[in-house]
């Protein structure tokens, strides 16, 4: 150790300025699928209205994901938000006619409700845009890092999905927006609400399952169109 007598002493002047972190957004490959499972099945079974009020835990995303994660993520439509390198957001994305591999049935035991209500709310969708549903894309998940929420980084990562949706040949984009803040979110990139499932109003084995987040309203279908 040098002696102290011999140090110089060093300031930052007061108003020096924090050092500017690189923000990117780009398509998540299958080396980061490790990356990309982790941070959703952390930030849905902390904060996703849905999978807490069913109680989805964290190693059952993480077993649903390590399915479903390695058929979608060759697609390319899947997209992160990087903050110097590291993974702090993810758009799980598919194209709209994706079929998960057989194996995620019962990767999830308490998926089941969520699964119906999503079917219920994407059912007229389905039926009234049969012969377009292969030129649609579908953001499955939405997640931001807490660490990182509230500086734009989700609309900037919606934004930047949907480009990339456009640029592979897609002329719309849906997803499921489970709250209002997503709900806000999507609308303030163009999507706008096509269908709603109320919470309060939805039976899954005769359970209104959702009924504690009825202040929430429901389950928004939104489109935007490329």
């Amino acid at each position: 150790m040098r002696p102290l007598t011999n140090a110089k002493a060093e300031h930052a002047p007061m108003n020096a300025r924090k050092p500017r972190r690189n923000h990117s957004y780009d398509i998540v490959d299958s080396a980061q699928s490790g990356a990309a499972i982790e941070l959703i099945a952390r930030v849905f079974s902390q904060d996703e209205p849905l999978a807490v009020t069913v109680g989805q835990s964290r190693d059952e995303f993480a077993a649903m994901l390590g399915v479903f994660l390695p058929a979608a993520l060759p697609e390319g439509l899947t997209m992160g938000a990087f903050v110097d390198g590291e993974m702090v957001g993810i758009a799980l994305t598919t194209s709209f006619t994706f079929s998960p591999p057989p194996e995620i049935e019962g990767t999830s035991p308490n998926y089941p409700p969520i699964g119906a209500l999503i079917e219920a709310l994407e059912r007229n969708y389905e039926q009234e845009n049969a012969a377009r549903l292969d030129h649609c894309a579908h953001i499955h998940m939405l997640a931001i890092d807490r660490a990182v929420r509230g500086r734009g980084i989700a609309q900037k990562l919606v934004e930047a999905t949907a480009i990339n949706a456009r640029a592979k040949g897609f002329d719309a984009v849906v997803t499921d927006a489970t709250n209002p803040i997503s709900r806000r979110v999507f609308a303030r990139d163009g999507f706008a609400v096509l269908n709603e499932v109320r919470y309060d109003g939805f039976r899954f084995d005769g359970r209104a399952v959702f009924g504690d987040l009825a202040g929430q309203g429901g389950i928004a279908l939104m489109e935007k169109h490329l």
